[in-house]
């Protein structure tokens, strides 16, 4: 797993809105996209795509399989539901994902979902995913909204058994960077990587990094809206921060980008989700972490933002 600091970020490709129903199979198609346009890091778990995503990522990586490394979960449980209702979902979601799109910002957030880390549970859920992904092992399995109570010796244990076994090559913690920290410092040398939201809008990362693998992820979601509407509400504040990254932020395509080569910049060694139910999207988000121009744009809009001295809310 990469560790050097100076080693620029990655783009992973994030798989909760990979979704199984199509009969023409466009979530598939969206993976062999993503991995012909160069990722190799694909993040998933058992309820994402209602219970559907880690076999969609199977078949669709299939002899490629050896080529990328997989992330996948434990702890939240996978949904079922029907084949029906996929299909019907699948053929309804390009109506519904613009008024989805409207209505977020006034959507209220949920609150954290409860893991269940029953040590017991591990090897069972492990095996379910491994048929699913058509794999043998997993590159690195995260153990999903871990709180620090959650974290068992016995619990601990079946993980090294499941390492030890060569059904998982690393270990690592999918929570928030508090309880990550907490759990690091509780048991020191078992986990390898540790995954949480991180945009422009929140704190600097630590560095060096918590763990040899740091992931990221809503570099995005939590603040191109916020800063797009800021931006638009003040046109001298619009003017000047544009000036400063030399780039046009009130495009939202520019400042998605600036987004992005920030959350690259800030996690140098490390991976930085994405996600898009278009390839072209995909290919874009690849196409920046190759490219110095918008690492150095997202440093800009960094330090342009902390020169104004205000900035708005990331978006939960």
């Amino acid at each position: 797993m990469p560790s050097a600091p100076e080693t620029p970020a990655i783009i992973g490709i994030g798989c909760a809105r990979i979704t199984a129903g199509s009969p023409l199979r466009t979530a598939e198609r969206l993976i062999a996209a993503a991995f012909d346009a160069g990722a190799r890091h694909f993040d998933v778990a058992p309820q994402y795509g209602l219970g559907t995503a880690e076999a969609v990522l199977g078949r669709a990586l299939g002899p490629n399989r050896e080529a990328v490394r997989i992330a996948t979960k434990v702890g939240l449980a996978r949904p079922r539901v029907s084949a029906a209702h996929l299909v019907l979902r699948a053929t309804l979601a390009p109506l519904l994902r613009p008024l989805r799109a409207r209505l977020a910002p006034a959507t209220a957030p949920r609150g954290p979902s409860r893991a269940d880390l029953a040590a017991g549970r591990l090897a069972p859920a492990l095996e379910e995913s491994l048929r699913l992904l058509r794999t043998d092992r997993v590159d690195l399995y995260l153990l999903h909204m871990a709180q620090p109570a959650d974290v068992t010796e016995p619990l601990v244990r079946a993980l090294e058994d499941l390492r030890r076994a060569g059904k998982v090559r690393a270990l690592g913690l999918a929570t928030g960077p508090e309880d990550s920290a907490r759990i690091l410092a509780a048991w020191p040398g078992i986990f390898e990587a540790v995954q949480y939201s991180w945009s422009i809008l929140d704190p600097p990362l630590p560095h060096p990094p918590e763990a040899p693998l740091r992931i990221t992820h809503r570099a995005l979601l939590r603040a191109l809206g916020p800063l797009s509407a800021w931006l638009a509400a003040d046109a001298g504040r619009r003017a000047r921060i544009s000036a400063a990254c030399g780039a046009d932020l009130g495009d939202p395509r520019v400042l998605a980008r600036a987004l992005t080569g920030a959350a690259l910049a800030e996690n140098p060694g490390g991976v930085v989700l994405v996600s898009s139910h278009a390839p072209a999207r995909l290919r874009d988000h690849l196409a920046t972490a190759r490219d110095g121009a918008a690492l150095r744009l997202g440093r800009d809009l960094r330090a342009a933002l902390l020169h104004e001295g205000t900035r708005p809310e990331a978006r939960e």
